[in-house]
């Protein structure tokens, strides 16, 4: 049996610690860079430690501490991250009249927090509109001072039946009414021709009307001044209202021929609106001839308030 070996050409030694690399994609290797280095398609799922792969870059959590309860991993910058609790605790601002804000922190408020308000007096009633200034509210059970008010039309005027304000032309009838000698604007004057009369039949004195009258209750008052020849001779004076009687007197002057004032006055007149006339009348008391004079006379009416 004829066998063969077949030796190389000249003599090959290998160093022992020779260590050959299959060549990669990027990078050959070579004595100073005998393994397949930079990003070969071959390596993109490795693993890389205390670090996250991404897209674009590596996101080092190298120093990221072991996470607690209720921690997320939050980013720090565009190269690093680590555990953080998602909510704040920073005590929320308290609650301000100031311009919406989206706000700039990126923690969310704890379900449980609390906003401060702040409160306050609250301020005098005033006379004009203001929003004010203060940041602070009024409490629910809050209070406002009344304080001096100026007049005019901000509250109902009163009537018979319901409490109010009095108006101008009101208080000027009870000035009138209650001032001794006042002369009032709603009165109805009779400065008219002496009416002497000796007879005993009334005799019509004068007849006149009161018109844009107010519906509603009024007090009455008849005024007159009056003369007699004698103390002994008392004058009959009757005062109608659209022909019905409102008063009648018998009164006699306390001195011949001196001017006496006479005042006698009603209530509760009911009138209805528009026009009202009144008739005077005059005529002597008893069988004597003397005269009974009225001078002037006038009636007012007052709308009660």
């Amino acid at each position: 049996m004829t066998g063969y070996i077949n030796a190389p050409v000249g003599l090959t030694h290998l160093r022992k610690d020779t260590v050959r690399a299959l060549a990669g994609s990027n990078g050959e290797p070579s004595e100073l860079n005998p393994f397949v280095t930079d990003t070969d398609p071959r390596l993109t799922e490795d693993k890389i430690a205390d670090s996250i792969r991404t897209a674009s870059t590596v996101i080092d959590i190298a120093t990221a501490t072991a996470p607690l309860t209720d921690q997320v991993l939050t980013a720090l910058d565009a190269s690093s991250a680590n555990w953080q609790y998602p909510v704040s605790d920073t005590v929320p601002l308290d609650i301000t009249k100031n311009t919406a804000s989206a706000g700039t922190s990126p923690k969310a408020a704890r379900v449980d927090h609390k906003h401060n308000i702040s409160t306050a007096a609250p301020s005098t009633i005033g006379t004009t509109n203001s929003e004010g200034t203060s940041t602070a509210l009024a409490r629910a059970d809050h209070i406002h001072a009344h304080g001096d008010q100026l007049g005019g039309t901000l509250h109902s005027l009163a009537t018979q039946s319901t409490a109010g304000f009095m108006s101008a032309a009101d208080k000027q009838r009870v000035d009138e009414f209650l001032t001794p000698g006042a002369l009032p604007t709603n009165r109805f004057d009779l400065y008219a021709s002496v009416l002497q009369t000796t007879s005993t039949t009334a005799q019509l004195f004068r007849t006149w009307s009161a018109t844009d009258i107010e519906a509603g209750t009024y007090l009455l008052r008849w005024m007159w001044t009056f003369r007699t020849q004698s103390y002994q001779t008392p004058g009959v004076f009757v005062l109608r209202l659209n022909g019905g009687l409102l008063l009648q007197f018998i009164m006699a002057a306390a001195y011949n021929g001196n001017e006496v004032i006479g005042a006698m006055g009603i209530a509760n007149v009911p009138l209805t609106a528009g026009t009202h006339s009144f008739q005077t009348y005059i005529s002597r008391f008893g069988t004597t001839s003397r005269w009974v004079e009225i001078q002037q006379s006038y009636i007012e009416l007052i709308k009660a308030v």
